[in-house]
């Protein structure tokens, strides 16, 4: 059994070998055509986003850490590849029902959530999530957990459902990614120093976090209790329900705070709001640090909302 399980993985880590090596040596090839003709500039990241959407989670997880790097890469590279923490592939709702009915056994969910818009309104490297309509009262008949933050019988909620396979993906990439690493250090050993393959395992360890949503679901609801949305202008998604592979939290609405940055238009006209948001935002990591000793590890632009009717910005997860 030990010796078959070696086969599929060595097979399954060539063929994920030779996939990203046709992604990405091609497109390493022309980038100095893209660097020096302006038009095919555009088609060419239009290639590399569309392939580092299709790499899976670990490529994409690295491109949002990229993206959020201003001071190590340019603001058109960290513009491109912002869209990575809202827009990865997806699955329509219909292909992410398992978690489900992993969760409350076949079919029953179907009792008490009303209705389930059939795409995705977020989708990130590890999970996806769907919005949809929950019957509060039916909810607690059922599961036997109490609602007490429902004001209505009718609940919007998110469902953020792990993506089908995610696990392996992430392991055979950190594998490749391991003895790349490895490689580059015996052809480069100035880069002893750096120490990547310590950086790489932390990586992985956050990662490994990251893949069962039962340790994010804890998280909210610490943070939940942590944050008063009246005195910290702070508020964090309510946790109904929760598995390693899927999260029924509440639904939040508002627009993601890199267009804050972005957005030119919103950087005229909301100057008062940014330095608002400014403050609040360093209030609410000084308090993670100094007074809760529980701090958000990651605080990426797809996972942050600015809500301007009430004045305040969300912490959200996708």
């Amino acid at each position: 059994m030990q010796i078959q399980w070696s086969i599929i993985w060595s097979v399954n880590l060539l063929c994920r070998l030779v996939t990203l090596t046709v992604f990405f040596v091609p497109l390493g090839m022309f980038l100095p055509v893209a660097y020096f003709w302006s038009t095919f500039r555009e088609y060419w990241w239009r290639c590399a986003i569309w392939l580092v959407q299709r790499s899976g989670p670990t490529f994409i997880k690295l491109g949002q850490w990229a993206s959020t790097r201003r001071d190590i890469f340019s603001k058109e590279f960290c513009d491109r590849m912002s869209i990575l923490h809202t827009k990865t592939t997806f699955r329509q709702w219909n292909l992410s029902q398992f978690a489900l009915d992993d969760l409350f056994g076949d079919r029953r969910w179907q009792k008490f959530i009303v209705s389930v818009q059939s795409d995705p309104v977020g989708s990130g490297c590890i999970a996806q999530v769907y919005k949809g309509v929950v019957d509060v009262h039916k909810f607690e008949e059922i599961t036997g957990i109490d609602v007490p933050f429902a004001k209505s019988r009718y609940l919007t909620v998110a469902i953020k459902v792990a993506k089908e396979g995610v696990r392996e993906r992430i392991a055979i990439d950190l594998s490749i990614l391991r003895a790349a690493v490895r490689l580059v250090q015996i052809v480069l050993p100035g880069l002893m120093y750096v120490d990547p393959v310590s950086c790489l395992n932390q990586f992985e360890e956050v990662l490994k976090l990251q893949v069962d949503l039962r340790n994010e679901a804890r998280a909210l609801k610490r943070f939940s209790n942590n944050f008063d949305p009246v005195k910290t202008g702070v508020r964090f998604p309510q946790v109904l329900c929760y598995s390693r592979d899927v999260i029924i939290e509440t639904h939040e609405t508002g627009i993601y705070i890199n267009r804050l940055v972005t957005d030119e238009h919103l950087m005229k006209e909301k100057s008062a709001v940014k330095k608002k948001v400014a403050l609040i935002g360093a209030r609410t990591l000084l308090k993670m640090i100094f007074v809760d000793n529980f701090v958000h590890g990651d605080l990426h632009p797809g996972n942050i909302l600015v809500r301007f009717i009430v004045g305040h910005f969300l912490l959200r997860h996708f």
